[in-house]
């Protein structure tokens, strides 16, 4: 009864807090997104921990204090990405082409324009993806299937779908993708997927990533050597002024068609071009997820884990 009545109060809060910032300028809803970042890691120490102990592990030649404030950072990271992101329904057109440039915007529409056969979209738990897949989806004309991991908190994951799908995107959960997948590749669609979430260490391949072997689904780089689509990988990233700027790179692999360790490379190679931003803009990331939970070593068995 306690958990129903936290997941009804913790959403409502988020609803009423997106409401009000959606008659708030960019700069102000960040600035209140900032505060209710502040919230989290005040309240939530055991993940707090573990993101100093995530950076500890990532970047040892950082000091303490350094550490802390990305830490801290990315608090703020994801206080204002749930402002924004409670915010879609109040969004127009005007709204959303405040947050990037008419310039990035242009060259994404020419660039989902170019693969009229479909493509995956690779992404991370960077800056704010949900607004990312929501412009990208919106502005392009060019609309987008999600998939998604159901959240612990049903109401919150009820209305977060809803708003995902307002401008015309779909979703689909995690665990009922994989005939989806291949389904919407069949008919030339997007795909988008998050890869910097914990896989499945019997099935999936450990690759490095920020210093330590990561489980990492193989899945985007098996659909890809399969059916030849392209292979896209976009993130935001925000400004000091808290719009944001596109950043894509389109990952070759034509050189891996027919290889033995195709799946490995192509897979480390997308992971790379995610870590390459990472290290760049550290407090932009989620760093509170347990990216790193299983050990590579207790699945040494398994031959395809062996990097």
């Amino acid at each position: 009864m306690i958990k129903i009545i936290f997941n009804y109060l913790s959403t409502g809060i988020l609803l009423t807090l997106g409401k009000i910032s959606s008659y708030l300028s960019i700069s102000q809803r960040a600035k209140i997104g900032i505060l209710l970042g502040e919230f989290f890691k005040l309240t939530s120490n055991s993940k707090k921990k573990l993101s100093l102990n995530n950076l500890k592990l990532s970047y040892p030649e950082k000091d303490k204090k350094e550490l802390l404030k990305i830490v801290s950072n990315s608090y703020h990271n994801l206080g204002i990405n749930l402002i924004e992101l409670f915010t879609f329904p109040y969004l127009d057109d005007e709204d959303l082409l405040k947050y990037i440039s008419y310039q990035d915007l242009s060259e994404l529409k020419k660039l989902f324009e170019s693969f009229s056969n479909g493509a995956i979209i690779l992404s991370g738990h960077f800056s704010n993806w949900e607004l990312m897949a929501f412009i990208v989806g919106y502005l392009t004309k060019i609309k987008v299937t999600i998939v998604t991991k159901p959240q612990t908190n049903y109401v919150f994951d009820k209305i977060v779908n809803k708003y995902r799908c307002l401008r015309g995107n779909k979703v689909i959960p995690m665990d009922k993708a994989a005939k989806t997948l291949i389904d919407c590749i069949k008919n030339k669609e997007m795909v988008g997927l998050l890869v910097d979430q914990s896989a499945d260490p019997n099935k999936d391949i450990f690759v490095e990533f920020l210093g330590r072997p990561a489980v990492t689904y193989e899945a985007p780089a098996k659909l890809c050597l399969k059916f030849k689509i392209p292979l896209i990988f976009i993130l935001f990233i925000r400004q000091e002024n808290f719009t944001y700027k596109v950043y894509y790179h389109i990952i070759e692999y034509n050189d891996l068609i027919g290889k033995e360790d195709a799946i490995e490379k192509l897979t480390k190679r997308h992971v790379n071009a995610l870590e390459k931003i990472i290290n760049q803009y550290p407090e932009q990331w989620v760093w509170q997820h347990n990216r790193w939970k299983y050990n590579i070593n207790e699945f040494s068995h398994n031959e395809k884990n062996k990097t």
